[in-house]
């Protein structure tokens, strides 16, 4: 299950520098508050290379780096979830499917595997919407400013979009080359404006 999000970065300014490079000069800043009312919650980073605990990959004895966990024990969750809500060998798909218990099963159990369903649906929904959409993995090995490597964003991502109005934005990044045109179109804006070629 894919989720629009909008990625936000609690980076101080004066470490901006590595970020400007990897993406652009430009940028808005909101403040917390704003963002946190919106939705905005950090990201779970994974150093993909960190070795698991040994636990593991069902079927496999090997301890692996802890992205290639994250990633296999993800597949096998929503294999597993597939299988229970909508194979027809499983009991508990069949009776979310069928208004009345099959003659081989008490109307008592039918109803107890239909009330099962919505929770189990309910349950993949909140994981693939408030966990799994909220990790990132990183590849550790690499240095701070390869474009590679987000550890460095403090990301935040927000699901869905974020509507704002010019008073919202707290700050905003541009070269100083563009601030005579910034000001000329946009006079209303009264938040801070800092030159990122200049040292932010």
């Amino acid at each position: 299950m894919n989720h629009q999000v909008m990625c936000f970065c609690d980076i101080p300014i004066a470490d901006l520098e590595i970020h400007m490079s990897k993406y652009s000069c430009f940028g808005l800043s909101f403040l917390k508050p704003f963002l946190v009312e919106k939705g905005a919650n950090p990201v779970l980073y994974v150093a993909k290379n960190v070795k698991s605990l040994p636990v593991g990959i069902q079927g496999s004895e090997e301890i692996v780096g802890r992205g290639d966990l994250y990633e296999a024990n993800y597949r096998q969750l929503q294999e597993l979830i597939d299988l229970l809500m909508f194979s027809d060998k499983s009991p508990l798909a069949l009776a979310g499917k069928t208004s009345e218990p099959p003659p081989q099963q008490s109307e008592e159990e039918w109803k107890w595997q239909r009330s099962l369903w919505p929770k189990v649906h309910g349950l993949d929904q909140f994981l693939n919407i408030y966990v799994f959409s909220h990790v990132k993995h990183f590849d550790d090995t690499t240095a701070d400013n390869d474009p590679t490597n987000v550890y460095m964003e403090r990301e935040w991502r927000v699901l869905g979009n974020v509507k704002f109005t010019l008073d919202n934005v707290w700050r905003v990044f541009l070269p100083q080359r563009f601030a005579k045109r910034f000001r000329e179109d946009l006079p209303e804006y009264t938040g801070q404006l800092t030159f990122s070629d200049r040292g932010a």
